[in-house]
């Protein structure tokens, strides 16, 4: 029971991190969140903020261990998003399940 609080309280942490770390980056910007292991959690944290509260034009996710859930939550976030113009995935080792998301939004 004690190890599952410690976990709670860990990821209560990294998620008001994030959430600070978003709230204080300008809106229409670039964000860059590379080389940290993200959670879909984390993921679904980021795009609520990044993509659709700050409509930020560049979001770089290099290197952060994505899931496809976590893809799944940016590929319907680019559904209705119109500023992003650039985003980085590299060294994310996606599935073929991720990819075709992503390819199915942005054909």
């Amino acid at each position: 029971m004690m190890k599952a609080r410690v976990f709670v309280e860990r990821r209560t942490c990294h998620y008001y991190q994030l959430l600070t770390w978003t709230i204080q980056c300008e809106p229409r910007s670039d964000f860059s969140l590379s080389q940290i292991p993200l959670s879909d959690d984390d993921v679904a944290v980021v795009v609520e903020e990044a993509m659709v509260r700050k409509q930020c034009t560049g979001l770089e996710l290099r290197d952060d261990r994505l899931t496809s859930k976590g893809i799944s939550f940016i590929a319907e976030a680019l559904r209705c998003n119109s500023t992003l113009v650039r985003l980085d995935l590299r060294a994310n080792d996606l599935c073929d399940q991720s990819i075709a998301l992503l390819m199915d939004v942005l054909s």
